[in-house]
């Protein structure tokens, strides 16, 4: 058998303990285990085997469940070794921590306080499902699951692999999270006095079939959520920041975004962030062939809200993401915002954007500089050649304004009949500079657009 960590001195419970001889599901004989050991402080220690069950596995204060290393099974349904709980439900949830009120004996079994799960793949066998791999969440607005730590697993084939409704004090760290339908990782609103606080995401990877309407980590709501080293392959949105609620204090690090259509979105509805702090981000959003698709983008900001304050993003620090390369396409930009009426309010409010690496066109209507993309030429001088009427000079290279929201230029010295206008030529935004009658020597205006500085 593979060598793990173990827990000194901790009794060992092994769920073969509780299994009758003609049983095809393991589900009462683990629950069984995962219950003694709830009260006596044991591990529940898994073999390398699969284990099948049919229902949810409810999980307490100090569960710990511990396998060898993460059981592998191909596609053909071959097991190889390792440890696996393959869950044969298509909806329900197959492993749930739930917090509930506090009253008598039951005060710390029910509050789901310093658990740990690791070395083992927990997956759905139902290839149609709504099902939900692993559950956090509370019926007692006072506490949620608190104090663990979810290491060295894999969970696969479910709809939703892990969602999150309250959780406090909780790591996940070395996961993989695979072939969902749906969501990867769903932090999700429950109540909006629920605690979602401080949960902690290390060295994650995931990777699913592409298809529309699939997000690799969703944030519905939550504050002081910390993220680094997540890598995520193949979903329409790779990591979707769209709180429901007020939601503050995230920050995300060491980010790898690849073949998504969306890498990373923004849609705040029902309330605001504030406090964002992403950094070190690659982002790679090829076409996919097959699918109609209008616009990819690595940073997409969707405006929804009017107010000021709800659906926006504010005060936020992004920094140190790129494009992983340069696509030359009309359909794929560094940035781009999805406004529904140019009437709404700036949907980044008080942000700060620092090296960027911009290869690919932006879409926005606001100050491009100000995005730390140090190639918009706010001012400068352009010669007329003698006996031309027009010049045209790029002031944004490979970025792209709205055709309705170009901004204006001024230019010197005032000629009469000599106009300026800010256009779009080929991939690049310039300004063109046209007079009524030709000189025979060549003229210099200086320009300057306000909206870019």
């Amino acid at each position: 058998m593979t060598t793990v960590p173990t827990y000194e001195g901790l009794p060992v419970i092994r769920p073969e303990s509780f299994l009758s001889s003609s049983a095809n599901d393991d589900t009462a004989a683990l629950q069984q285990a995962i219950d003694t050991a709830a009260n006596t402080g044991a591990i529940v220690q898994l073999s390398e085997r699969i284990y099948t069950i049919s229902s949810t596995l409810t999980l307490y204060s100090a569960t710990v469940i511990q396998g060898s290393i993460p059981g592998y099974q191909n596609g053909n349904g071959s097991y190889f070794t390792g440890s696996m709980i393959k869950y044969t439900g298509s909806s329900g949830v197959a492993m749930r921590f739930l917090c509930q009120s506090n009253q008598g004996d039951t005060q710390l079994k029910n509050n789901a306080f310093r658990f740990r799960l690791s070395y083992f793949f927990l997956k759905c066998s139902a290839s149609s499902n709504s099902a939900t791999g692993l559950m956090f969440e509370t019926n007692d607005n006072a506490t949620a699951p608190r104090q663990g730590i979810v290491e060295f697993v894999k969970i696969a084939g479910f709809n939703t692999n892990i969602r999150i409704k309250a959780i406090s004090y909780v790591t996940f760290r070395d996961i993989v999270v695979n072939d969902f339908t749906s969501v990867g990782i769903h932090i999700a609103k429950a109540s909006s006095s629920n605690y979602l606080e401080f949960a902690y995401f290390d060295k994650v990877n995931m990777n699913t079939t592409k298809r529309l309407g699939t997000t690799g980590i969703l944030i519905e709501s939550g504050n002081n959520l910390y993220f680094d080293g997540i890598d995520v392959n193949d979903c329409e949105k790779g990591i979707a920041f769209s709180p429901t609620i007020d939601s503050y204090n995230h920050f995300l690090k060491n980010v790898n975004l690849t073949r998504c259509v969306k890498c990373l979105y923004f849609c705040p509805s029902g309330g605001y962030m504030t406090r964002l702090s992403i950094s070190d981000v690659s982002m790679y959003y090829p076409t996919w062939s097959g699918f109609s698709i209008a616009q990819y983008a690595g940073l997409w900001f969707e405006q929804k809200a009017q107010t000021t304050e709800m659906g926006n993003i504010a005060e936020s620090v992004f920094s140190g993401i790129f494009d992983a390369t340069g696509y030359g396409s009309s359909s794929q930009y560094f940035l781009y915002v999805n406004r529904s009426s140019t009437s709404r309010t700036d949907v980044i409010t008080r942000c700060t954007f620092k090296d960027m690496r911009v290869l690919n066109p932006v879409s926005y209507n606001r100050a491009p500089r100000k995005f730390g993309m140090l190639n918009a030429t706010p001012f400068g001088s352009v010669s007329l050649p003698a006996n031309q009427t027009s010049v045209t000079t790029t002031i944004l290279d490979r970025q792209i304004l709205p055709s309705s929201l170009l901004p204006s230029v001024i230019i010197s010295p005032a000629v009469v009949g000599a106009t300026a206008s800010v256009i779009h030529s080929g991939t690049a935004t310039s300004v063109k500079i046209q007079v009524t009658s030709t000189s025979s020597s060549a003229r210099t205006f200086n320009f300057f657009v306000p909206f870019l500085d």
